[in-house]
């Protein structure tokens, strides 16, 4: 999954298998010279799968902002 972000970036969400690690890539702007990585690091699929139920659950709690 490729994610265009403000300030020319673009986070690249990437997993090999399924069950596998999802890897996370930053990169830095499109200026003509192509994109350089920020900075990349891997999430385990459970805790993937965390993040996505805590966002389900704050949103349908009405946490629109997701504020802590």
């Amino acid at each position: 999954m490729e994610f265009m972000l403000e300030k020319g970036k673009k986070l690249v969400l990437e997993q090999e298998r399924p069950n596998g690690l999802v890897t996370v890539t930053s990169f830095l702007g499109s200026d003509g010279t192509g994109w350089k990585c920020e900075k990349q690091y891997a999430i385990a699929p459970w805790d993937f799968i965390t993040m996505i139920n805590w966002y389900k659950a704050q949103s349908q709690s009405g946490n629109i902002t997701l504020a802590f």
